[in-house]
């Protein structure tokens, strides 16, 4: 389970490891309201003095041997499986103190937890496990390779008779139980999409990772880790409001990365087939196949065509492709520019946060939403490099 911890902001009040500060700032309370408007300050005052902690399962706190860290969190603009969270921790271990016979104490699978902010007021940036170890010798270093618990979802599998998790909740939940992880937090808990119940759960052996993958593809959803460990499970047309402008004051640099991926024509197969055929619906479903083809004519007329297919063992029947079908055509059918803003970091922006960057040297205004967040800290620098995709228009 993800590490807890406890920390006081002046007047007694606490913030637990899992509070998140987006929440705060909403709460409107006059005492919340001071601290995430004293933490906002320090975020974006000229001369900031950063401060962060480490703890490592069984060692407690080392962040005086932590000489930096990297993390790197994101989702993916395409339909395709997402990676894990993942990252770097570098110590210096002048005395050895956990180093013996040339190999670091540390074990694979040992939880990690960093915390960062501004003089002594953090809040969570991290919460997973060591994946790989090396030790430098000659510089007196070690270097811990981290990722969040997507990597230990990965590592699992599974197959057989499912039929007792037949809903996207269900089959999500019961493979985080699995890890003794907390349930996943949904954007949408009760209705559909999440009561979408799967036609077929005789299941092939996969990851518990690509399951989740096909889960949440199957209801036009992505998912993530956190800051806290906790799984986020989010429509890919949908975001949280962060409700800040990112300037050329703040900004370090701003440049252009790629195309955001377009669809206007998406076939997804499926293994149940109809038994009447022959006819060819308006919309470009046709009968008789395996398949549901799906296809948006303005788009295509205006872009050209961008063809896809997708499949899955939780889309087993015609029925279930119709749910996502649509949804990918009407979200994908037009195409935006990706960029990576760098920025000194910012910790109150999270994946799939929306906000506004105004950058008259880039000559850019408009809306983004950030879906790649690389983290990197050293004594006294603090940075982010985020990776934006503009709001989609509709057609």
């Amino acid at each position: 389970m993800p590490y807890q911890r406890v920390w006081t902001l002046g007047d007694g009040k606490t913030l637990g490891d899992a509070y998140y500060l987006g929440q705060l700032i909403s709460y409107g309370g006059d005492t919340d309201s001071i601290i995430a408007n004293a933490f906002h300050r320090k975020t974006i005052t000229s001369v900031r003095k950063p401060t962060f902690s480490l703890f490592i399962e069984g060692y407690g706190d080392l962040t005086d041997y932590c000489k930096n860290y990297n993390i790197t969190k994101n989702v993916e603009d395409a339909i395709g499986e997402p990676n894990h969270g993942r990252g770097w921790l570098t110590l210096y271990d002048q005395a050895g103190s956990f180093i013996t016979g040339g190999n670091c104490v540390f074990k694979k699978s040992d939880k990690v937890k960093i915390w960062a902010g501004f003089e002594d007021t953090n809040i969570s940036r991290f919460t997973g496990i060591i994946t790989e170890t090396k030790v430098d010798t000659a510089k007196k270093e070690i270097n811990i390779g981290i990722a969040d618990y997507g990597f230990a979802l990965k590592k699992a599998q599974t197959s057989g008779d499912w039929s007792e998790f037949n809903t996207p909740k269900l089959l999500i939940n019961e493979l985080l139980n699995r890890q003794n992880l907390p349930p996943a937090i949904f954007q949408n808990e009760s209705g559909l999409p999440t009561t979408h119940e799967f036609s077929d759960m005789d299941l092939e052996r996969r990851s518990y990772w690509a399951l989740i993958h096909g889960a949440t593809m199957s209801i036009f959803y992505v998912f993530f880790f956190d800051e806290d460990g906790y799984m986020r499970c989010m429509r890919r047309d949908s975001y949280t409001e962060l409700g800040y402008t990112f300037t050329d004051d703040f900004i370090m640099s701003l440049t252009y990365d790629r195309d955001a991926e377009v669809i206007n024509s998406k076939q997804i197969d499926h293994t149940g087939i109809p038994l009447w055929s022959g006819f060819l619906l308006s919309d470009g479903v046709r009968w008789g196949q395996s398949a549901q083809n799906c296809y948006s004519k303005a788009s295509q007329a205006e872009y050209g065509v961008f063809s896809d297919a997708e499949a899955d063992e939780l889309i087993a029947t015609f029925g279930d492709a119709m749910i996502l079908s649509p949804q990918i055509i009407d979200y994908y059918s037009t195409p935006g520019q990706i960029y990576r803003m760098q920025i000194p970091a910012y910790p109150e922006l999270k994946i799939y946060h929306r906000f506004a960057v105004q950058s008259d040297k880039n000559g850019i205004m408009q809306n983004f939403i950030a879906i790649a967040i690389n983290e990197t800290f050293t004594p006294g620098n603090w940075w982010q490099e985020i990776t934006i995709m503009p709001d989609r228009e509709r057609l």
